[in-house]
């Protein structure tokens, strides 16, 4: 989640005219840049729009274009309960992965090994799971 701004405006004393108000948001673009990037990018136009329409005139950015138009909308489609169910799940799978990388301990292997995995409830559910996913993509690219 975002975090909030810490900005807090002043408290209004006395009604500012427009010239006072505008004075001060000059003298913050000028103090942070701002302007000297507009005039620097307003003074490379030409040069600056040739580039940008050449690049815009590709295939490659037609397909750029689409497809984040088409990422938005997906965004715009999906559900944040769901989301917000998948992030923790997935920062628990990425402890348990780096967990078990870093454990030295020696698991037994061979058939004893794959029996105690046959009787591990928890693995039979994580793979139950990823089968259903699969099935659905699988159904989902033949529509």
């Amino acid at each position: 989640m975002a975090a909030p701004l810490a900005y807090t405006p002043p408290p209004r004393t006395q009604p500012d005219d427009a010239h006072a108000e505008l004075e001060r948001l000059v003298q913050l673009l000028h103090e942070r840049d701002v302007l000297r990037l507009a005039n620097n990018a307003l003074g490379a136009a030409p040069e600056l729009t040739t580039l940008l329409a050449e690049l815009l005139d590709r295939e490659g950015s037609r397909r750029l274009s689409y497809n984040l138009a088409r990422l938005v909308a997906l965004l715009g489609e999906l559900d944040m309960a769901r989301i917000e169910r998948l992030i923790p799940a997935l920062e628990s799978g990425l402890a348990a992965l780096e967990a078990t990388s870093a454990d030295e301990t020696t698991q037994p292997s061979g058939i004893v090994g794959a029996l105690a995995l046959l009787r591990d409830r928890e693995l039979w559910q994580a793979i139950g799971g990823i089968v259903a996913f699969l099935k659905a993509f699988n159904r989902g690219l033949g529509e």
